[in-house]
C-alpha cells in the first residue's frame, strides 16, 4: 500500500476541498454537482480562498465527500485518510463507556510510543 500524504499538513478549508477533489479525479464542476448544483466557479473559489463558504456549503461538500463535516474543517488531518478516519469514529461511537476508554488509552500508548 502507497501512503500519499497531502503537500503539508496544515490546510486551509479551500486547499483541503481542491486536494479531496483532485484525489477523487473530479472536476470542480463534478464536485459542484454532487455537492447540491453549485457553479465550477464557485467551487474555484472555494477552492482559491477567495470567497469562503457558508456552513450550509462546507456541510454540503462534506456530504459530496462522505465525511463528516468536522473532518473537512479539521486543518491537519491527512486528506487521503478522511475516509477511514471517519469509519473508525463511526465505529467507536457505537463502543461503550468502558470500551470507549481503552481505545483511548490504546491511542495514548501509540502516540507516547511514537515519542520515544
Amino acid at each position: 500500500m502507497v501512503l500519499v500524504l497531502p503537500r503539508r499538513l496544515e490546510m486551509d478549508f479551500g486547499e483541503r476541498v481542491k486536494e479531496l477533489r483532485e484525489l477523487r479525479n473530479w472536476t470542480q464542476g463534478d464536485l459542484g454537482d454532487r455537492a447540491g448544483g453549485y457553479s465550477k466557479s464557485y467551487i474555484s473559489q472555494i477552492e482559491s480562498s477567495t470567497r469562503p463558504p457558508s456552513g450550509k456549503v462546507q456541510r454540503k461538500l462534506a456530504e459530496a465527500f462522505n465525511l463528516p463535516q468536522y473532518l473537512l474543517l479539521h486543518p491537519s488531518a491527512p486528506t487521503d485518510r478522511l475516509a477511514e478516519i471517519s469509519e473508525i469514529l463511526e465505529q467507536v461511537a457505537q463502543l461503550d463507556p468502558d470500551q470507549i476508554e481503552a481505545v483511548s488509552q490504546m491511542i495514548r500508548a501509540f502516540q507516547s510510543s511514537r515519542r520515544s
